[in-house]
């Protein structure tokens, strides 16, 4: 291709993930966390200013989960339940850690977290931001179509029909292990990092 490739690791992706987000929203002296649900890990972040303090990356993005708990689109309580047990234990790994900490802000990025506020937004919520009622409320539509074919989310486009399940879990997991009720979602991220 002409380019130089280099491959970055999951604390180097934070790391560009924080400053996208960073300089996408207002400056502040408060410390913020960052979450960051892409197709192959999550990423949790979280610092002030420009600096992240600390990176987590787990290996849990919606594509991922998919494939692991959702093989054939296939949704079912037993398997949500599944999802739930699974990544609740990757999250805790760490969560420990970040909740001892405080922070005043919480913020959502990419294309998973601005799919699942888009459908957030379409079932009446503030827009840009996610609550735990409304994941809530997005599970339970899901296992009720028990099928990511036969998924109607208002908001939610055509082409993340597959991996909007395991999104929304991942979401579950990281709101119960960091003790999240909202979260922001902004427009700065990796690319802008």
């Amino acid at each position: 291709l002409g380019h130089v490739i280099e491959v970055v690791s999951g604390r180097e992706e934070g790391r560009l993930i924080w400053l996208g987000v960073t300089h996408a929203l207002p400056r502040s002296s408060q410390r913020r966390l960052v979450i960051d649900i892409g197709g192959g890990s999550t990423e949790v972040i979280m610092g002030r200013g420009f600096e992240p303090e600390l990176t987590e990356s787990v290996q849990a993005g919606c594509v991922a989960s998919s494939l692991r708990f959702f093989p054939n689109g296939r949704i079912t309580a037993k398997r949500w339940q599944r999802a739930g047990e699974e990544l609740g234990v990757l999250m805790q790994q760490f969560a420990a850690e970040y909740r001892e900490k405080d922070w005043s802000e919480a913020w959502g990025t990419s294309g998973t977290m601005q799919a699942i506020a888009s459908i957030a937004a379409g079932m009446g919520d503030p827009a840009n931001s996610i609550t735990r009622k409304s994941l809530d409320r997005m599970r339970d539509v899901l296992l009720r179509a028990g099928s990511a074919r036969a998924v109607v989310l208002p908001g939610l486009a055509r082409d993340r029909r597959p991996t909007i399940a395991a999104g929304i879990a991942v979401a579950e997991a990281l709101f119960d292990a960091l003790d999240l009720d909202r979260i922001g979602v902004s427009e700065g991220a990796l690319r802008e990092g």
